[in-house]
């Protein structure tokens, strides 16, 4: 292997490990709270909530070490997830955990 292809090798190599990595988000000033507002996006276990004075993405924790370990997203909060859906008025508590994180999900109260 020529050193030119060994460059473009090693290159390409660092390259997807930087594209893949997920960063956590900058840590907030407030590392919990309720929000109370509109779910604006759903994909699985992930939403954006809207409320009048802030935006959130949040995820359920992750319990259970790797997925080949049995680990995944908090059972309890997918489950209730699924029952909402774009468009629903919802309150959550969260807590901040390298990104939001739901701790519990409901209807807002009207």
């Amino acid at each position: 292997m020529s050193y030119c292809h060994r460059i473009l090798l090693l290159l390409s190599f660092f390259t997807c490990i930087t594209v893949g990595q997920a960063k956590p988000e900058p840590t907030p000033d407030q590392t919990s709270g309720t929000i109370t507002g509109i779910i604006v996006q759903k994909d699985g276990p992930k939403i954006t909530v809207e409320a009048p004075e802030q935006r959130l993405k949040l995820i359920p924790h992750w319990r259970g070490g790797m997925p080949k370990d049995g680990g995944g997203f908090d059972e309890k909060i997918v489950k209730k997830l699924e029952r909402y859906e774009v468009g629903d008025s919802v309150q959550i508590e969260w807590e901040f955990s390298e990104h939001y994180r739901i701790n519990s999900i409901r209807r807002a109260p009207k």
